[in-house]
């Protein structure tokens, strides 16, 4: 996989989008809370700036399948119509993922108003989460579309349907179309695409043996934005230590 651009605003400057909306300013949407995945700044886009706040990544050597991923914060969700936090766009929309007030989310055509398909998770409110969207082109005749979250071994979308189907050009993030001027608060951060996907993050699920280590812990990989409430300690400051984890058969070829 080759990450084609990382925009984390990290240069306190929401000008590392490519092109945004002219209400999407450091003034309106450079933040430092709530909703930073990693660093300081977050990014936010809400009906409270404008009704349609939006930021753009461009591909600069797109391929038939690319890979999006952003941290997304949601202050508040979508009033009544679900609403965009992740688009691709060719030469014409290709698809959007909405997020409605049910908070699950949503795979829309390229017409942008016929629903392909809905998730089972429900985000909610306030708290951090990672999205991972697939697209692939198939010769230009079909479009595959798959929305992970958290690094779910399991897809909570993954959909195929027949269609004029173009190589992505350009990715937006937040809400290009505000449907049935709804009003919405989302926070994006730490948002990568790629010319490829890798489908989730295996995550260890034991401590198969340690070295001068003690406590117990019950989650091996935390959050960023959620400290571990327990961590393992050195038996002493010049102690030798080192740890071994288990992980559970993917579901997925990780190359």
């Amino acid at each position: 996989m080759t990450i084609i651009r990382f925009v984390g605003f990290e240069t306190g400057d929401v000008a590392e989008f490519d092109a945004k909306n002219a209400n999407v300013t450091n003034v309106n949407s450079l933040k430092t809370t709530p909703g930073v995945r990693s660093g300081t700044y977050t990014c936010r886009l809400a009906s409270a700036i404008t009704s349609t706040a939006w930021g753009q990544i461009n591909f600069t050597s797109p391929g038939a399948t690319c890979g999006i991923k952003c941290g997304l914060w949601i202050a508040a969700l979508p009033s009544t119509d679900p609403q965009e936090i992740v688009t691709g766009q060719g030469a014409a929309l290709q698809f959007a993922v909405r997020v409605g007030s049910d908070g699950r989310l949503r795979v829309y055509k390229g017409n942008e108003t016929t629903l392909q398909a809905t998730g089972t998770k429900v985000l909610a409110i306030n708290t951090q989460y990672r999205i991972d969207v697939k697209y692939v082109n198939t010769s230009n005749t079909s479009k595959t579309v798959t929305v992970n979250v958290d690094g779910a071994t399991v897809a909570d979308i993954d959909t195929t349907w027949t269609e004029t189907a173009q190589n992505l050009v350009n990715v937006y993030f937040g809400v290009g179309t505000n449907y049935n001027t709804a009003t919405y608060d989302f926070y994006f951060d730490d948002l990568t695409v790629a010319n490829d996907w890798v489908p989730s993050m295996l995550i260890p699920n034991a401590i198969a043996a340690s070295t001068n280590l003690t406590g117990t812990i019950s989650t091996l990989v935390e959050p960023v934005d959620v400290p571990a409430a327990t961590w393992l300690t050195a038996t002493s400051v010049s102690a030798v230590t080192d740890l071994r984890v288990s992980f559970p058969t993917p579901a997925f070829n990780l190359l």
